[in-house]
């Protein structure tokens, strides 16, 4: 027992010790994802127009105060160094003892320095930044725009003679530029001759390089019209009835029950949030709209579909349902399942479905 209890006290003070290698703890939190990010955010000769990428929380952690020490930055994306590890502002003033430091991208990525923080050594500029990418230069000063990548801020504390006075400190964030949303099922774009869709429930199928991100989640809007002369953007987009406004996470699929009425015309399109540092309000990246006109498929053999459903009432082997289907009641050929509604074909593959589902018996009594 005495041996467990010296062992938890040398552990204890080797933690302890541990924990106060480094005067400084420091802490980096901002944003991980950008839609888009332009040259022009890193605006070193104005700093205050930079959006905030990150904000740094420094403590110090020692019984004396630490004067004038030197913070190391650094900016890579992927595998490139943007900004170079050795680059670094001196804090004009002393972080006192049990004093707290807080500081964003605005105070140290400058060609001027700030009100805490002496200019950068060395200095670096834009051009800089732009000329450690030579395989996206001609891309970024035709576009002003950041190549998709991961990037990453590099922070650390250190002495006059280099030695640290904090841990390193990081934060990586994206950029997956939007390459845009294409619909691809149902119905055709705006101007064609407009298909009919008897399918139930419909595919909603589009296509996106956002679509491995968590971060864009798509928008399903469908919107429903009596008279096909009043789909043309415009009207589409200020009226119509909404009968979908659904979100969808990570996916570029949708197939679910949407109350579609017979010999009505609809519009659809998908649409997610744009994330931009400049703006303040988020903006959105929108497909063109799809339109086609529902109608009952009047060539589905409806009979082949209820003998199914016959076979896999049977098959449950409920006596009161047996004896409802031997007394001359047929199944309808609609199967409402789980709050979806399917007919047709559809209504034959959720038939399959179903086989692999328990069920129930539920006395009907009056």
């Amino acid at each position: 027992m005495k041996v467990l209890v010296c062992l938890i006290l040398i552990l204890s003070f080797c933690l302890s010790v541990m924990a106060q290698d480094y005067p400084i703890s420091v802490t980096m939190t901002g944003p991980t994802f950008y839609n888009m990010l332009r040259i022009s955010s890193f605006d070193l000769q104005v700093p205050a127009n930079q959006p905030l990428f990150f904000q740094v929380t420094a403590f110090n952690n020692a019984q004396e105060g630490i004067e004038n020490p030197h913070l190391y930055f650094s900016l890579m994306m992927n595998t490139n160094t943007l900004i170079e590890p050795n680059t670094r502002v001196t804090y004009k003033h002393t972080i006192n003892p049990g004093s707290q430091l807080i500081f964003t991208n605005r105070d140290i990525i400058t060609e001027v320095g700030s009100l805490m923080f002496n200019r950068p050594v060395p200095n670096f500029s834009a051009l800089d930044v732009i000329d450690n990418m030579p395989d996206f230069r001609d891309i970024i000063l035709n576009t002003g725009l950041f190549p998709d990548g991961n990037y990453t801020y590099t922070i650390q504390f250190r002495d006059d003679n280099n030695q640290p006075l904090s841990e390193e400190a990081s934060l990586t964030f994206i950029i997956r530029n939007p390459g845009g949303i294409f619909l691809i099922n149902p119905g055709v774009a705006l101007g064609g001759a407009i298909p009919a869709i008897s399918s139930m429930p419909v595919n909603f199928i589009w296509s996106s390089n956002l679509a491995a991100t968590s971060y864009n989640p798509f928008r399903l809007i469908v919107k429903e019209f009596d008279d096909p002369s009043l789909l043309y953007p415009e009207y589409i987009e200020a009226e119509g009835h909404t009968i979908a406004n659904v979100e969808i996470s990570s996916s570029t699929y949708f197939s679910d029950y949407i109350p579609l009425q017979e010999d009505k015309f609809y519009a659809w399109k998908i649409e997610t949030p744009l994330i931009d540092p400049t703006v303040s309000e988020p903006g959105k990246i929108s497909s063109t709209y799809n339109v086609f006109k529902y109608t009952i498929d009047q060539n589905y053999n409806n009979e082949v579909l209820v003998n199914a459903l016959r076979v896999y009432l049977l098959s449950l082997n409920i006596p009161w349902v047996t004896e409802l289907l031997n007394s001359g009641y047929d199944p309808s050929g609609i199967i409402n399942y789980n709050g979806s509604v399917w007919s047709g074909s559809g209504a034959e593959n959720m038939i399959q479905e179903l086989r692999s589902r328990p069920v129930i018996d539920v006395n009907l009594v009056e």
